[in-house]
């Protein structure tokens, strides 16, 4: 019931800190047509702050653990409980920063004024892309608490990766160039 809430709390939370964080941008920024890359190091966006989720539910590290003298099933119960928390702390870190570069490419289409439905379509498709896979992940977790199934992060970090790069490829396109 707990993970509902919290999943509850991050779609609602997500997107009004995406937006607010467009709106200090926005303020901040002294220029118009800011360079993308400039950009997303004011932002702190890196996507190898999210390469230990890739290793921190590993079965591998659960099973050396249990290898260890000393080692009681409570402890194991407690070191999965851990891992999973830290997942999910993980988890609405990468929800902030997709919604923080969702919204920057959308503010940047905006500034272009060009009509580009497609890109809009290709936006709205991974915000919705994104979220399906976070549920998806969410309810692993779930199974995993339950000690079913296991939970691989990667489909989640493509996601991001890929706004990412859209949003460097709207920041450089020949529209944004002429601002």
């Amino acid at each position: 019931m707990t993970a509902w809430i919290a999943l509850g709390w991050a779609a609602t939370a997500g997107p009004f800190i995406g937006f607010s964080a467009t709106l200090a941008w926005m303020r901040l920024r002294t220029r118009r047509g800011a360079d993308t890359d400039t950009l997303l190091d004011s932002l702190g966006f890196s996507l190898e702050r999210y390469k230990p989720m890739e290793r921190l539910l590993s079965p591998e590290d659960f099973s050396y653990l249990t290898q260890m003298p000393g080692y009681r099933a409570e402890m194991g119960r407690q070191w999965k409980r851990d891992r999973r928390r830290l997942f999910r702390l993980y988890l609405n870190e990468l929800a902030v920063d997709f919604n923080t570069l969702h919204s920057q490419a959308r503010a940047i289409l905006a500034e272009t004024g060009t009509e580009s439905g497609e890109l809009v379509a290709k936006l709205a498709g991974q915000k919705f892309a994104f979220w399906r896979v976070l549920a998806a992940i969410d309810l692993r977790l779930t199974l995993d608490a339950l000690g079913v199934g296991s939970v691989d992060p990667r489909p989640l970090l493509q996601l991001v990766e890929a706004m990412r790069l859209e949003l460097d490829h709207v920041g450089h396109s020949p529209a944004q160039s002429a601002i």
